[in-house]
């Protein structure tokens, strides 16, 4: 019996790699990370509307990012848009949508691949469309978390890494399109956010002792050391998804 579970176990991992190595999964995390770059400013630029109304704590946002993104790359960027005033309501609005439509794109790559592996057919303007709704929904759970942390009803790290293991089970979960158990989601979930606290925790220090690309580059390392970051970043949520697809269902 114990050897039947360890080989059923086996199966399933063995699954789960098979997955995320294959040329779909390949093409699949070259654009969520392709995506993800798209999101990365846009999403920037609207929780600093937030941050401006006082409405998130923006600080504790920033120390988040620096732990995964060249500070000499971003710091620029968020001086830029410090400095910048939106004189009216109408031009804050021109901003928001195209922003919101850009950086919704992420999500859009991944229910494109979900629907490719439940089969399910639909209009691609009906996927766009909850994309676009399903990122406003991150950046209100954004705004959430960070209220909770501004409050200091929590420890910081401790919040963080329960609403990313939340954000990221609710993610697994909205992005399939049939009814799953309640389980569905967690394994992935935990994965990844274990995944990505550590990469926050070693990345940055990784690249700067075993990498030389400034070396190589000069001002342009940063932006390669962003590409890189934001590609491992994709791996892990893709990992998890696998996870939560492969170890709960049987891919046929």
């Amino acid at each position: 019996e114990r050897d039947k579970k360890e080989d059923f176990i086996m199966h399933r991992l063995k699954k789960v790699v098979h997955e995320y190595l294959s040329l779909e999964g390949n093409m699949f995390r070259y654009s969520l990370s392709y995506c993800f770059l798209l999101a990365l400013f846009p999403t920037i630029i609207l929780l600093f509307f937030l941050y401006q109304n006082q409405i998130i704590d923006f600080k504790y946002l920033l120390q988040f990012l620096y732990h995964y993104f060249p500070k000499d790359f971003l710091e620029p960027f968020i001086v830029y848009i410090t400095n910048k005033n939106y004189p009216s309501l109408w031009s804050i609005l021109i901003t928001f949508f195209p922003s919101v439509y850009l950086a919704s794109r992420s999500f859009y790559s991944f229910m494109l691949v979900s629907a490719s592996h439940e089969k399910f057919q639909t209009h691609n303007f009906l996927l766009r469309i909850k994309a676009f709704v399903l990122f406003l929904l991150a950046i209100v759970w954004i705004v959430v978390i960070s209220f909770f942390i501004h409050l200091s009803l929590f420890d910081g790290t401790i919040t963080f890494m329960v609403g990313l293991f939340i954000s990221l089970y609710m993610m697994y979960r909205i992005l399939s399109f049939e009814k799953r158990p309640i389980t569905y989601g967690m394994i992935g979930a935990l994965f990844s956010t274990m995944g990505m606290v550590l990469t926050g925790m070693l990345f940055l220090q990784v690249v700067e002792i075993f990498t030389s690309y400034h070396s190589v580059y000069g001002p342009l390392g940063s932006l390669l050391t962003l590409f890189l970051s934001i590609y491992i970043l994709s791996s892990i949520i893709y990992f998890g998804y696998c996870f939560s697809f492969a170890l709960l269902l049987h891919f046929k």
